[in-house]
C-alpha cells in the first residue's frame, strides 16, 4: 500500500516517538497507517478495522 518513501515516513515518525519516550502499541502503529493512508489520498484495506481503531475520534 505505502511506496518506499512514505514507508520510511511512517518508520522515521513511529523512531521519533520512541526516543521521546511514547510507548506506540501496536493499535497506535496501525492508528497513524490508517490516517497517513487516508490524509494521503491511498486506497486500503483498513476500511474493515476503522471502527475497532476509533480513528475518527482523536
Amino acid at each position: 500500500m505505502f511506496n518506499f518513501k512514505q514507508e520510511n515516513v511512517l518508520v522515521e515518525y513511529i523512531k521519533d516517538m520512541e526516543n521521546h519516550l511514547f510507548e506506540l502499541t501496536q493499535q497506535s502503529v496501525r492508528k497513524l497507517a490508517f490516517q497517513l493512508a487516508d490524509r494521503n489520498g491511498i486506497q486500503h484495506t483498513y476500511k474493515c478495522i476503522v471502527k475497532q481503531l476509533n480513528v475518527f475520534k482523536n
